[in-house]
């Protein structure tokens, strides 16, 4: 694990799902699906995603599955690929 800084342009794969957690504070959880073409061949990543705080509430309410968006997150991160050449990389902003 490492500190980075990783912007992430991609489309919604589902609706963010909003969970509230203790003393008003509330989570979205969400997936960011990207395209990428290497050379001839093309590929989806996909990015798991999550926004704390009043954010998250926002987020929940404006945005919707197939809605492009822009995650930027300057936080750890853990970047794993699985036997099947899809990306994920979980993150928390």
């Amino acid at each position: 694990m490492s500190e980075t800084s990783v912007t992430i342009i991609g489309s919604l794969t589902r609706d963010p799902e909003l969970k509230s957690i203790g003393n008003n504070n509330s989570v979205a959880s969400f997936s960011v699906a990207v395209n990428s073409k290497k050379g001839e061949e093309e590929y989806t990543s996909f990015f798991d995603c999550e926004v704390w705080g009043a954010l998250a509430q926002n987020f929940a309410d404006s945005c919707h599955k197939g809605d492009r968006v822009i995650v930027q997150d300057r936080k750890s991160t853990r970047l794993n690929s699985s036997h099947t050449d899809i990306s994920r990389m979980p993150s928390s902003a």
